[in-house]
């Protein structure tokens, strides 16, 4: 019997989809076991001769919203060394003896509202971060989604913070940040910085980037009076425990958050690598900011 011609090609379209599927969704990224590391010691070097009073002594936060897992991410997920946290809308306020500086300004409700893979919204706690704003000396974050800089681009206040809100370069020029709501002429109007590898913010924080991270997305390293020593990463990935486990989710979720896998393993690498006493804090992992919370690292800001 003759084989009809289309049927090896059949066949070996079905074996490109089976082997598209594994890798694109079934099979975890590799993370390699060196990469280079960031730039941690330039940070320090920034903050070594400060004043232990001018350093800040606490830090807060408020979660504002949780994101709800995609499809592709929880069927992904269930393949990790553990279940992936809950992502979390969180903004942190950095307490010095002067005042507060704020990270992440993600309080507008309104926006939040708007985006459907948010839930559990808090409407208290979007209301403390838009009084913070009257208030603090300094705004920044460390990236781009529009939602977390919501709570800055709606606020009434938003001319007030012309002198004390700080972006990064690729920071303004991201089309989804410009999608948070910022006026053009409050954008032309603010402080640019042409982050090449670390920026001093204020005493005891310096703002870190690294080539193997998405455009505008950033680290915040802080020293406490205490000594603590925090790097706070922004961006979905990695978080905690995918650092912890040597793990990252398979490329369809990267992919469809807007992260490069390779790059993505090798920064995840060198974040596996830092020194024992400096505190991790993904800044949108829900589950590693109860645990800080629990130890008493960070605490739930005051209302």
């Amino acid at each position: 019997m003759k084989v009809p011609a289309w049927m090896p090609l059949a066949a070996l379209a079905g074996l490109a989809l089976i082997a598209g599927h594994r890798y694109l969704w079934r099979s975890p990224v590799a993370v390699p076991d060196f990469a280079s590391p960031i730039h941690l010691e330039e940070a320090r070097a920034l903050v070594d001769r400060t004043p232990v009073t001018r350093l800040p002594y606490r830090i807060e936060y408020d979660s504002v919203a949780l994101y709800r897992p995609s499809v592709a991410s929880r069927y992904a997920d269930a393949r990790l060394c553990v279940a992936r946290p809950t992502e979390t809308l969180a903004g942190f306020r950095i307490v010095y003896e002067s005042g507060r500086v704020l990270l992440n300004p993600s309080g507008d409700l309104e926006l939040a509202g708007e985006l459907p893979w948010l839930e559990n919204l808090d409407e208290e706690a979007a209301r403390s971060q838009e009084t913070l704003l009257a208030t603090t000396s300094l705004v920044f974050g460390l990236d781009t989604l529009s939602a977390h800089w919501g709570g800055a681009a709606r606020s009434a206040r938003i001319y007030g913070l012309t002198d004390r809100l700080v972006l990064t370069r690729e920071q303004l020029e991201s089309r989804s940040l410009r999608e948070a709501g910022f006026p053009p002429s409050f954008l032309e109007a603010i402080q640019i910085v042409d982050l090449q590898s670390v920026h001093r913010l204020r005493p005891g924080l310096a703002l870190l980037s690294d080539s193997r991270m998405p455009a505008g997305t950033l680290m915040a390293y802080v020293r406490l009076q205490s000594g603590r020593e925090f790097l706070f990463v922004g961006g979905r990935f990695p978080n905690y425990d995918q650092v912890r486990c040597s793990a990252l989710p398979p490329r369809l979720t990267l992919l469809q958050a807007g992260y490069d896998a390779s790059p993505l393993a090798l920064f995840t690498r060198a974040l596996a690598e830092l020194p024992p006493e400096i505190v991790l804090v993904p800044v949108m992992d829900q589950s590693r900011l109860d645990d800080l919370e629990a130890d008493a690292l960070i605490f739930r800001a005051r209302r």
